[in-house]
Parts: C-alpha cells; structure tokens; sequence
C-alpha cells in the first residue's frame, strides 16, 4: 500500500476520478461501487467499516438530474 507523509494510514481508497464523482454525486450508490471494484479500499477492517458513515456524499445526491428527466 502507498504511503504518504503521515506514515499512520488507516484507510486507502483506490478509484478512478469519474468514479470517486459518480459515488459523490450519488449516481453510483457506496454499497455498488464496492461491489463492482470501481472504489477499492485497503486498510484495517475497523477503518473500512466506518466508510460509509464518514464518506461525505453531495447533500445534492438526492437530486434527480435534469438531465435524465429530460431523455425520459
């Protein structure tokens, strides 16, 4: 596992750009993205545990996108 400066690394997580934005933004939900390895998480099984509860999700994530609403 890469280290930084802090030597003291409890949690690693290991994903593309596109979708770190896809799970923020709520397109992708925590639980899939794990499960489908598009987010990759290394650490101690305590740390990786508490993901979800510290993983800071848009408040906007609730939002439907116009976008889709539009194609529809």
């Amino acid at each position: 596992m890469p280290r930084g400066p802090d030597q003291n690394v409890d949690l690693f997580l290991e994903a593309t750009l596109p979708d770190m934005i896809y799970v923020w933004r709520g397109d992708v939900t925590l639980r899939k993205a794990l499960a489908s390895e598009r987010l990759r998480v290394h650490g101690t099984s305590s740390a990786q545990r508490e993901l979800s509860s510290w993983f800071g999700i848009s408040p906007l994530a609730h939002v439907r996108s116009a976008r889709t609403a539009a194609q529809s």
